[in-house]
């Protein structure tokens, strides 16, 4: 297990408190360790630290940059002063992150500076590493200031979690306590476990080692206790689909029991299980740039806080004219006008409509579609009608309209298609 040791800032304590993990996980597992990843600042500054205050193996940084500034920043000034350095990649600290997780119980991985502290020139941050696919498994602890200005922070970096899919398992408040602020961030985010942690004196081993103890105690418990509320998340998921969810093209009677999504990434999605699979269909098509795209999520979401829906009769919106002329401007001589639906299969149903309309506008009266053979353009009655019939079509065959099948002409062998040129003349 990874635990990621995140801030609401710099100097708020996250070094300490992974030293208090550090030490205290390893008297509850044998294979523990401590790795920061990226460092500015003294070389290996806060990995020495925890090394001189525990007795678990401590890696050295993999990027190390002597200016105390955020990563992006630091790395700059290495190319400026001509100090050789590479540029932070969240590749190789993926990779390294895996390597160490596989011989290891538990990980402790300190970041640098807060969530959105820029590391490299593409502008990735901490919180882009805690979203990639192959991090998304990792338990987040947030350290915080226990002070002035910690309800606003605490609550920006909760936010900015929550917004990705993730949560902290714990917030640990450093410094003198307050209580008034631990009272108001427990008002504002009820679901979230803060938890106190004094500053202490590390030249003290007896009160270090009571502290490590006692902290990681907690955060162990609310690990613990946040995998238990995860199962019977699943459990409870589980049952209710059973009870009352119909599945598509499902035999029920025969069917497996579902396999329980609980999140997705990039090209993977991830089981209740722990389990990682590759969306080989895209999820039925209709995710083929990936999940979780956050360029993507950030525009939905900016959108729907302006105007989510209106009535697309008589009323017009920007986001809507746009998108129809960008469509137009795509498609260059052949089409003039966008009509928006909301799914594949209704969008053939007012195609179909359209062809239809049109030639009863030019005073015919159609009887009959063209389609071509081995399609599949849906599960509405129009959409099945013109496309290939197939087992879960038959109950309702009677109820289809007549169509003219056509053999399609395809760029690869097919079964209408074997491959040489002569097989492509129209039959």
């Amino acid at each position: 297990m990874i635990i990621f040791v995140t801030g609401t800032g710099t100097d708020v304590g996250k070094t300490i408190v992974s030293a208090l993990l550090t030490s205290g996980f390893s008297n509850l597992f044998s294979k523990v360790a401590y790795y920061k990843p990226v460092q500015t600042g003294p070389e290996n500054q806060d990995a020495t630290t925890v090394k001189n205050l525990t007795t678990c193996k401590v890696f050295p940084s993999s990027y190390n940059y002597p200016l105390a500034a955020s990563p992006d920043q630091a790395y700059e000034d290495c190319k400026n002063t001509k100090i050789g350095a590479d540029e932070v990649c969240f590749d190789r600290i993926s990779a390294n992150l895996l390597e160490l997780k596989q011989s290891h119980d538990i990980l402790i991985v300190e970041g640098a500076g807060g969530l959105f502290v820029p590391v490299n020139k593409k502008g990735e941050t901490w919180l882009d590493l805690l979203s990639r696919p192959d991090c998304i498994d990792m338990r987040i602890v947030v350290v915080a200031d226990s002070q002035l200005g910690t309800i606003n922070h605490s609550s920006l970096t909760i936010e900015a979690l929550t917004n990705r899919g993730l949560s902290p398992e714990v917030v640990i408040l450093s410094g003198e306590r307050h209580l008034a602020n631990e009272k108001s961030l427990s008002n504002l985010h009820s679901n979230t476990d803060f938890v106190h942690c004094d500053k202490i004196n590390t030249e003290k081993k007896e009160s270090f080692e009571a502290h490590a103890e006692a902290l990681t105690t907690r955060v162990f418990d609310n690990i613990e206790k946040n995998n238990l509320k995860r199962l019977q998340k699943t459990q409870q998921t589980l049952s209710d689909d059973n009870k009352y969810c119909w599945h598509p093209f499902t035999q029920h009677k025969t069917a497996l029991t579902p396999i329980n999504i609980i999140g997705a990434r990039g090209s993977y999605l991830f089981t209740a299980d722990g389990k990682k699979l590759f969306d080989g269909i895209s999820s039925w098509w209709v995710n083929t740039v990936g999940h979780g795209r956050l360029e993507i999520g950030s525009e939905i979401l900016r959108q729907q806080q302006t105007l989510d829906h209106v009535l697309f009769a008589g009323t017009t919106h920007s986001a809507a004219s746009t998108l129809s002329k960008t469509l137009v401007e795509m498609a260059g001589d052949h089409f003039s006008k966008v009509f928006f639906s909301d799914n594949g299969s209704t969008s053939i149903e007012v195609g179909l409509k359209m062809a239809y309309q049109y030639m009863k506008n030019k005073g015919k009266n159609p009887r009959k579609f063209l389609a071509l053979k081995g399609s599949y353009h849906g599960d509405t009655f129009g959409a099945m009608s013109v496309g290939a019939q197939t087992g879960f079509h038959d109950t309702y065959e009677k109820l289809f309209f007549d169509v003219d099948f056509i053999e399609p002409l395809t760029c690869h062998p097919s079964p209408y298609f074997d491959g040489t040129s002569e097989s492509r003349e129209l039959k």
